[in-house]
């Protein structure tokens, strides 16, 4: 963090008071402070430059500046970037300063030390200041029509299904449910039940035109030994 006016903006403003700011609240959602990524430009759809704040400056006089400072007028919002640490080869070293209840305890951890300061990543795909993020990263944003939707969801699906039972489709809708098929207590459907009842009937009937006695005669065969008696 610079502490000093830059020598330009003192020559630029020589008469001028120059003071240093702690941070600036750009909108409700961005404040702008030491290390902070902004896009600067007159309007967002307008030419744009990112920049990479080192110091904030007021000053109490008004004038021209020269072209690497850039009045808050001009800053548009900030961007989120991730350091480009695979480009900047950036190591992991014992240099992390751990504290305990806010405390330092002199203990040293494992952190990725980043080793430039040029090398980064927007992240074009922010929810908060989506227009800039596009805008900045120069990546085509071209709206897919209802026929890129499906053949991406299709896609999506297939990949997602690899080793896996296919997602059946719920245009289809099977009801299992049949008249007169409930299950009764037992297990039986009621036509199964029915089925068995007429079964019974038809047996008992037999039954009870051949039923024999207790010395194992038919009740015919009684009848024709009595006439006989007779």
């Amino acid at each position: 963090m610079v502490s000093v006016p830059p020598e330009a903006l003192l020559e630029a403003h020589p008469s001028a008071v120059v003071k240093q700011v702690g941070r600036v609240d750009v909108s409700k959602h961005d404040c702008v402070g030491s290390g902070s990524f902004v896009e600067v430009g007159k309007s967002p759809m307008g030419e744009l430059v990112v920049g990479h704040v080192d110091s904030l400056w007021e000053v109490s006089a008004n004038g021209s500046t020269p072209g690497f400072f850039a009045s808050m007028n001009f800053i548009l919002g900030c961007i989120n970037v991730q350091h480009n640490c695979h480009r900047g080869e950036c190591p992991i070293e014992l240099t992390k300063e751990e504290d305990m209840e806010r405390q330092r305890t002199g203990r040293k951890g494992w952190q990725v030390e980043q080793s430039d300061q040029e090398h980064y990543i927007i992240n074009s795909g922010a929810l908060r200041n989506a227009v800039l993020h596009q805008r900045i990263s120069g990546l085509p944003m071209d709206l897919p029509d209802r026929h890129k939707w499906t053949e991406a969801i299709d896609l999506g699906l297939g990949i997602w299904n690899i080793g896996l039972d296919p997602i059946q489709s719920d245009d289809k809708h099977f009801d299992e449910y049949q008249p007169g098929s409930e299950d009764d207590a037992e297990g039986e459907t009621d036509s199964e039940f029915a089925r068995s009842s007429n079964s019974s009937g038809s047996d008992n009937d037999e039954d009870v035109d051949g039923e024999e006695d207790a010395d194992g005669e038919t009740d015919s065969e009684y009848d024709g030994e009595a006439d006989d008696e007779v």
